[in-house]
């Protein structure tokens, strides 16, 4: 594995270049990778990944640097889009690779970032940054928009639901039970 450099865990940015002069992605036939090195993870963290690019379809993939395996993945982080996004939570004793990836076949840039926050616990706001955890089941948990960004993130259980308030982001709510009653 050749890693091209490094991202922080901790609100990395970066911007990359893919093509076809890279090497192949072992983990994703027809496709070339940028592997980098993910630094500054404190285990027990959820830290969320973004891979966006206006010049090819990107791929993200998250890698075991011990073993090779793929931990995670993602090609559309939702139906209106063709970039990806993903949310996990740092374990003990792994250390991680973010691959870059896509069937660039010209020279075409991307843009990687990241960013973390504590799950659950007293974090920002009553049980974490919004009820299950600025992610639990949300914000990337399964998936950037499956369970996530509102279904039980970023505030209880939805954006509107029981959320923006429901069980975090203040307590019990952005003002009682959520942003102007349960919703």
């Amino acid at each position: 594995m050749s890693i091209v450099g490094t991202i922080s865990a901790e609100n990395g940015n970066l911007i990359g270049t893919l093509s076809h002069l890279d090497e192949f992605n072992p983990t994703l036939d027809f496709t070339f990778k940028d592997d980098y090195q993910l630094v500054d993870v404190v285990v027990g963290q959820l830290i969320s990944i973004e891979l966006i690019s206006e010049e090819y379809d990107p791929f993200l993939q998250l890698i075991d640097a011990d073993t090779g395996e793929v931990i995670a993945k993602n090609d559309n982080f939702n139906w209106n889009t063709s970039n990806s996004g993903l949310s996990f939570v740092a374990a003990e004793n792994t250390n991680y690779i973010v691959r870059v990836s896509g069937d660039a076949f010209e020279s075409s840039s991307y843009e990687l970032s990241t960013a973390s926050t504590v799950v659950g616990g007293d974090g920002y706001g009553g049980d974490g940054y919004g009820g299950d955890g600025y992610g639990g089941d949300g914000y990337g948990g399964d998936g950037y928009g499956g369970d996530g960004y509102g279904g039980d993130g970023y505030g209880g259980d939805g954006y509107g639901g029981d959320g923006y308030g429901g069980d975090g982001y203040g307590g019990d709510g952005y003002g009682g039970d959520g942003y102007g009653g349960d919703g």
